[in-house]
This record gives C-alpha cells, structure tokens and sequence, in this order.
C-alpha cells in the first residue's frame, strides 16, 4: 500500500542533506521503491525497539546522496599536483568533517557513509558515465532503482560529473582495453565484467581482530609511524610508500573526528531527548565515541560500535561489494565473554546490540548502473558473517554467539547481513539443527561451508595451515583469509552457455548482432565425425573467451593502482601500515588473481550429453536435425519432436547419472585449468568460481536454442545446480554436484536448491536436512543453500506484490526480497525444482 504521507516520510532528514523530493510523483515510482504499509510487514521475534528499527528500515528507501561526489570534487581540484594516494586521503578527511551526522531514534550501533540510511553514495570517479546517462531514469528504472531529486541531478550535471571526464577509473579501462577485449565484455552478456570497472576491487574483509579492535585509530597510526620511521627520502624505492603511509595517517585522523562528530551529536540530540531511557542512551552512545575506536574498545557494545564505524569508513571511500564483518563470533566473544561476567551486560542485552548491528547492515547500499543491476539485482552488498568452523588449532569454533548470529538473523529476517555458517566433520549437532532451524525460516540464510574444502583451497592459495584453519566466506561463496588476502574475486561472469552456441554455429551467435563472428571459427558443426570434436570445439571457445576475460581484468588491476588507491580500507588490513603499500597492489600477507565466475555448466554438460548419447551413439539425430532446431528455436515441423527427445531421453545433470556427470566434471576441470594459465596485474596466479550471483537470468537472454533442450533466452542454470526442472530428487542433486573436485576452483562454486516448507515443518524434517548435508559434505561439496518457500507463495508474491513486502527468497549468493527482482529472475527462482523429503 503507497500513500503520498508514506513517500513524504520516506527519508526523515532529506531536507537538511540533499534537498527535497516533492519533484517525484509516487504513482510513476517502481512498486520496489514505493513507501510500504507497515500493517504488512511480518512480526518478528524480536524486541519493541527491534521492530522500531525495522519499520524505519522499510520507510526509508534507497536514495542517492551527492555529498561524496561534491566533496571529492572539491579537493581533487585543490590537489592536481599531489600523489593520488594523497589526494584521496585529502578528501576522505573532508568528507568525515563535513558529511552529515545522522542517528535515528531508538538506535545503539550509529552512523552512515552518506546522508542517511538507505543512501547510497556516487561516485564519478570510479566512473561518471553511467550516472550521466541515467540520471533522468535512475528513479524509475525497473531493476534497483534509486531515488534522486532535480536539484541533485542538476548539479551532477553542472558542477560535479565535468570534472571527473577522463579522470575515472572507467574511463582508464576504456583506453587501455584491447578492442577485441573491448568488443566481448561491454554489454554483449557473453562476458561482463563491468562491475569491478564501475565499482570499487572490495571482496575482502577487514582485519578487525587484528587492527582496530585491539589497537584502535591510535595504535593504527602509531603503526604507519614506526614503518615510516625506517623510510627515507634517500632511497627512490621508498618514496610512494612514504605517501603512502601518510595517506593512510590522513585517513585514520579523519576516522578520529568523525566519531567525535557522532559525539558531539549524540550530546546535542541528548540535550532535547525527552524521554529519559532515550537521554540515557543517547550519552552512553557518546560516551562510547569520546573512547572509541580511537582506543581500542573495552566492551562489548563498544566493539561492535567501533568495528560499524570502520565499516561507514570503508564506504565513504569506495563503493564496492563484500567488506563485511568476517568471522564475527571468534573476534567478538572474548568481548560477550567478559561483560556477561562482569555483569556489564545480559545476553539478552548482548542479542539486541547485534540486532541493531544487522540493520545497520541491511541499510548499506551497493550503488549499480541499470546494466549491471540485473546481475546483481537487489540491493544486496554481500556484507557477510562468519560463524563456527575451527579455530587456529584445529578445535571446534562454535560458540555462544554462533547460536545468537542465528537467533539475530530469524528476529530481524532482513537481507544482511549474509550468514555464513562453516561446518566441519565435528560440528556439534545441536549447532547444525540450529543451522537448520534458521533456514526453516524461509530468509535463504544461512548459506552452509564444508570447513575441509575451504582449507584445501587456502592451502592451495599459498596459505598457511594455521591460517587456512581459520579462512572466512565473504561474497556469494569465496574463500579468503579475512584482513589478510587479498583475492581478485568476482573477476566476472562468464556465459558458458555462449561458447556451447559458438561451437554449434563456427562461432556465430544466434541472437547478437550479426555483423560478425562473437566466437572462434572451430568448423561446421554438421561435419563433425565424432563427439570429441564437439567437446573440443567448446572448449577452444571456453579457453578464447576465458583470455578476454583475464585481460579484462588486468587493464581492471592497473586501472585501480593508478585512479583509485584505497588507503583508509587499506589501514585496517595486515600488511599495507607494515610495508607502505595498498593492500589491493601486494600489500596483502596472501595474494590471488582474478576469478572468472563460469555460469551454466549444467547447460554445457546437459548439451554435451545429448549430443553424444542421441547424434553419435543412438543415432536418433543427425546433426544437421539438431543444428536445424537450434536455428529455429525448435520450430518448424519437427522442432517441438526433436525437443521433447533432448529433455526426455538426454542424460541430465542433478540426478546422478555418472554418463552425464562425467561430462561436468570435464568441463569443471578444464575452466580450472585455464584460468591457473594466467598471472594477474600484480604477478599471482588466476583461479576459477562458478557462482552465478543472479546473472544467469541476463546471460540467458542472449544465448539460443542448446541441445539440453532449453529455448533461446531462458536463464541458465545457476551455480552448479541442475538446469531449472530438470533435477528429481536432492539426494541425486548432491551426489552429481559433488562428482568432481569443488577445491580446484579456489573461488568457490554455488549450489542452490528449494524446498517445500511442509518438508521442514517439525524436528524429524530438520533432522533429514542435516544429513543431506552432512552427506553432501562427506562427497567433497564446499556450499549448499536453500529456498524454503512455496511455488503457490512465489506466483502469488509475483501477482500481488503488495501483500509480501517481505518475502526474501535465495537468489544465488545471497538472499533479497522478493519484489525488488526483475521478473526474469522471479521466473527462474520460482521454475527451480521444489523438493520434499520421502
């Protein structure tokens, strides 16, 4: 339900941040970006101020803030001759002294990066490009739209995007990039790799445990100090680490004065509280940043105020994905352990403090062009929290906050934080029926780890074995080592349904433009004597376009080192304060190359199959019967015979037929391969993923007819789940996905499934989902995760979308509300294959 009162209450401070909004009229606004009745919002199990906090979260809607973009402009024109690192310092140091100080009522964790909650920052000097083209339908636009005003867009126009024109970090890349490249990965959908072009490197996690929590900005600085003091002048080698170094000092002291900022604030907003629980509060939250994270924090409450204020820090200075808190219950229950003791807190105290820390983390906002929005559509920034898993030493992790982080998620059922829950072979079992009982829940959380998987893939990074012990998941399913790798992850989405296309056609696409081959010439597909000349042929395609997509990121990696240094995120990791450099340029203790993300191998093995089963060994197709129903999309007199044939008799992946697994764990391999062939910019070595995040629907788009039988641009399969429909029964899903070795591809592969709700309704239901993972887990499987919702609830959300304001559902890597997907993505979850345990 929309009122003109809700949309004029959708962002309590807009007047004295960025101006007014009464330009927007609701009834031509997206149902996504509409103001919500709350009367629809479910009821929680969460306390009084709790559901406070969540109303506001609904009443606020995403919208763009222009203080950053003013701000940057401003001193980068006063700085041209300084070092970039200096400069961007310079203006981060702004930006804490004058943004606005923002703190809504009944909050106890504070703070923005922009001017309030749900804003988002732009930023033109990662890219001006598409903000000038989408300024006049960034509001209205069908996939994340954001609410921005006239006088905003007026003076981007004037004032702020001119300057950036052949400055930003886009722009490097569109001068740099080969045209080959150039022509493959810019809005074709056979390769994108815009976001991390467009967007700042993130994917890595803070060292909390290691920087600010035990020595706070104070020890943080004193730390570049002492590096400094062993630099000189003298030696040329030292120069950009001495700016560097400075930078970062810069950075820190601006940190120091915005939380006494928040202070200040908090004192003032105290002064006119009425109500003295709320004045009590507003003190001790002002009492908590005269402190910290200046000092390192003493309690609880303290920590986790300091570790949200760094990561308000981290996205005032870029605008990128999967900074989030790490493995939260290991660095904070020394914190819990002692306030409960000192009985300066109750756990039911404690429990709330983390509540009012995950809204916090569901207002951030990734900021992202139309395009690149259905790959990544619903406002989700990947801010993941760890739980369980091993510690240094090889004994069990789970602690009392692994059980809260859970309990936290189910009150507050909102789409962040993203929990990752890490199981190993001795995982108590209480901890995995609770696991259980959250994913009950129907939020798509929390998504499940295999501990001795990710281990291997960090040994195989180069990782220490203490160290890989304790790796954490940030992002969809990456395994990285928090505060101290720095992994290229996301390194792009690839379609691999394209290069099964390419192989069929001598590398033309059926659905592009068709001015010229997108693909390699590998030879008339109805010549073809054998099989094995198929499966070459797509992987000739697979290995030519996996070389675009690695060059792509190497012009990405360089465009980053000279455009847009991060030294204030970079403080806060291990390595950049000792050595001087940027922890995205080596200054990482571990460092790994890109990862192209490889979509649809479901569609690439189902294809495959087909093809060698029906064409070359039944011979109940010929090939130029199969080539001659891909090019009519199955049309013709026989299109719809010779479809029904591939999806009935071809051999499908997820129901664990080792003809047609075989097949997948080929092609699963050979991406492995190919990738391991190239170095990134900073000389590591590329590794492989197979996440889909949600761009298998857009991906899907431009691809035709393949020989798994599914019709031209329908999604592909996500992950290395099954092709949508085409799966039985999830005990066959599991042993096909676990076929082949998941700890080749270091950057993690995805594995999603949907269950019916009656199949979890009680204990034994609970009890049959922990051994189906347990089991998965014994295969070799690294991450599974589940939907639990109903096909009926789906199509009744997409009907009537004001009933279910909301519905999350479990895209790919991450959980979003149902309503703010694009149809083509509602489509795909709600065709994925619902099961129930027999």
């Amino acid at each position: 339900m929309t009122t003109e009162t809700g949309l004029q209450n959708l962002v309590k401070y807009r007047d004295k941040t960025c101006g007014r909004i009464e330009d927007l009229k609701v009834e031509e606004l997206p149902v996504s970006v509409r103001a919500v009745d709350i009367r629809y919002v479910e009821k929680r199990g969460c306390t009084p101020r709790i559901e406070r906090l969540r109303e506001q979260y609904f009443r606020n809607r995403p919208t763009v803030c222009i203080h950053r973009a003013r701000t940057y402009t401003q001193v980068f024109k006063e700085t041209e001759s300084e070092p970039m690192c200096i400069r961007r310092a310079k203006a981060f140091k702004r930006l804490c002294e004058e943004k606005p100080i923002v703190i809504q009522d009944d909050e106890l964790i504070v703070g923005s990066p922009s001017c309030g909650p749900r804003y988002v920052n732009l930023c033109p000097d990662q890219t001006w490009q598409w903000i000038e083209e989408e300024l006049d339908t960034m509001s209205t636009r069908s996939q994340d739209p954001y609410l921005i005003t006239e006088a905003q867009k007026k003076e981007l126009r004037e004032d702020i995007l001119p300057y950036w024109k052949g400055k930003s970090v886009y722009d490097y890349c569109l001068g740099h990039l080969p045209e080959e490249t150039k022509r493959l990965t810019y809005k074709t959908g056979i390769i994108d790799d815009e976001v991390k072009q467009c967007s700042a490197l993130g994917h890595s996690v803070a060292g909390w445990q290691y920087t600010l929590l035990p020595k706070g900005l104070r020890g943080m600085e004193a730390t570049c100090r002492e590096t400094l003091s062993k630099l000189s002048y003298g030696n040329p080698l030292d120069h950009e680490k001495i700016e560097y170094l400075n930078a970062m000092i810069i950075c820190l002291q601006g940190m120091k004065i915005l939380a006494e900022r928040h202070a200040a604030e908090a004192r003032r907003m105290a002064k006119e509280e009425t109500n003295p629980k709320r004045k009590s509060e507003l003190h001790k939250i002002a009492e908590i940043f005269d402190y910290t994270p200046y000092n390192p924090p003493r309690t609880f409450w303290e920590a986790a105020q300091a570790i949200w204020l760094g990561q308000v820090g981290i996205y005032m200075e870029l605008n990128g994905p999967s900074l989030g808190l790490g493995r939260f219950d290991q660095f904070m229950y020394p914190y819990y352990e002692k306030d409960l003791k000192e009985g300066i807190l109750t756990k039911e105290e404690a429990l709330e403090i983390m509540e009012c820390l995950w809204v916090k983390q569901s207002e951030m906002i990734w900021l992202l062009n139309e395009n690149t929005s259905h790959f990544f559509g619903g406002y989700q920034l990947f801010l993941s929290c760890n739980m369980g898993g091993l510690k240094r030493d090889g004994s069990d992790a789970t602690n009392e906050l692994s059980f809260m982080s859970m309990e936290a998620t189910r009150d507050v059922k909102l789409h962040s934080p993203s929990l990752v829950a890490r199981v190993h072979r001795a995982s108590p079992d209480e901890y995995l029926m609770e696991i259980a009982r959250t994913i009950r829940v129907g939020i798509g959380y929390p998504q499940v780890h295999n501990d001795e998987v990710g281990i291997r893939m960090m040994l195989a990074c180069g990782v220490s074995i203490e160290d890989a012990y304790i790796y954490d998941v940030s992002g969809c399913s990456e395994a990285l080592l928090q505060g101290k790798m720095w992994k290229y992850t996301d390194g792009g989405q690839f379609n691999m349904g394209s290069c099964v296309e390419f192989a069929l056609n001598d590398g033309w696409a059926r659905t592009l433009p068709s001015d010229r081959r997108w693909g390699l010439p590998t030879g008339n597909p109805k010549e073809f004597k054998s099989y094995q000349e198929v499966e070459e042929a797509v992987k000739k395609q697979l290995e030519y376009l996996t070389e675009h997509l690695l060059i792509c990121n190497m012009v990405t990696e360089r465009a980053h080192k000279e455009r847009f240094p991060y030294p204030y995120t970079s403080s806060l990791m291990v390595g950049p304060a000792e050595s001087g450099i940027d922890f995205y340029q080596g200054g990482a203790i571990y460092n790994v190359g890109p990862a192209p993300s490889y979509i649809g191998l479901a569609n690439v093995a189902n294809s495959l199959a087909a093809i060698k089963k029906l064409v070359f060994e039944e011979k109940l197709l010929t090939m130029e019967e199969l080539i001659d129903a891909l090019d009519t999309n199955f049309g013709g007199q026989r299109g719809e015979e010779i479809r029904q044939l591939l999806l009935t008799r071809g051999p499908k992946y997820g129901r664990d037929d080792p003809y047609v697994d075989k097949i997948a764990g080929r092609i699963a391999d050979f991406c492995s391969e190919i990738s391991h062939c190239y170095m990134s910019a900073r000389g590591c070595r590329s590794v492989s993923a197979m996440f889909p995040v949600a761009a298998n629907t857009p991906l899907g788009l431009v691809v035709g007819a393949l020989p798994s039988g599914r019709k031209a641009g329908t999604p592909l399969a996500d992950g290395v789940s099954p092709e949508q429909g085409t799966d039985r029964a999830p005990t066959e899903v599991i042993k096909s996905v676990a076929s082949y070795d998941h700890a080749r591809h270091e950057n993690g592969i995805l594995l999603n499934m949907k269950f019916n709700p009656t199949a979890l309704k009680d204990d034994e239901g609970l009890r049959k989902l922990v051994a189906l993972i347990r089991t998965y887990f014994d295969l070799g499987g690294w991450h599974i995760q589940f939907n639990v919702v109903s096909v009926e609830t789906l199509r009744d959300a997409q009907a009537h979308p004001e009933k279910y304001p909301g519905l999350m559902v479990r895209v790919a890597g991450y959980s979003a509300y149902f309503n703010d997907l694009a149809k083509e993505t509602q489509d795909d979850i709600i065709s994925r294959t619902e099961h129930c345990f027999i």
